[in-house]
């Protein structure tokens, strides 16, 4: 029982959070160390995150991996830019959104991305070795990115890391 306080001190203080959105794409073994947010902010608005995720972007040194069902295509630039820097991308997408995708990114970026597929995507997770960010779906279903944990703690990166790599090992690549 001991051994549980710090999850259930981590969930009490992200209440809201996880009163809202659907824990269930968690893979079930990291749900033991939700400890792993403290220090996580709620992001609250759409515009407030692209905000904050466009700042922390511009951080980024080493990696940056992406599990989700949507790309924002604004980013292009600036992962090109990345990508000349030598910071390595990664990402899972679902097969159906990828194949719509593929036509719409210049090729030689294509070729430095490490593309993965999934059937189905029900997760946001963002990771880099600057930060994490957490995005599950709401009571309708789908992903809601108008509230979201986002964080630079070493232990929330190093867990977002552990879901993406849950995903990854399950992926297919493109």
């Amino acid at each position: 029982m001991i051994s549980s306080l710090p999850n259930l001190e981590s969930i009490a203080l992200r209440s809201d959070f996880f009163l809202n959105h659907d824990a269930s794409q968690i893979p079930s073994h990291l749900l033991k160390e939700l400890d792993s947010f403290e220090g996580t902010e709620v992001t609250n608005g759409v515009f407030v995150l692209l905000n904050r995720t466009t700042e922390l972007f511009e951080e980024i040194h080493e990696y940056a991996w992406y599990l989700s069902d949507d790309f924002p295509r604004f980013f292009i630039p600036r992962i090109e830019k990345k990508l000349r820097e030598g910071v390595s991308f990664c990402v899972v997408y679902p097969k159906d959104f990828v194949e719509g995708l593929v036509v719409e990114i210049p090729e030689n970026i294509l070729n430095s991305i490490d593309i993965r597929i999934l059937d189905e995507v029900r997760i946001v997770i963002n990771v880099s070795d600057r930060f994490g960010m957490l995005a599950l779906p709401g009571h309708d279903g789908k992903i809601d990115r108008d509230n979201v944990l986002l964080g630079n703690e070493a232990k929330f990166i190093a867990w977002c890391r552990s879901v993406f790599e849950y995903y990854l090992k399950i992926s297919r690549r493109y």
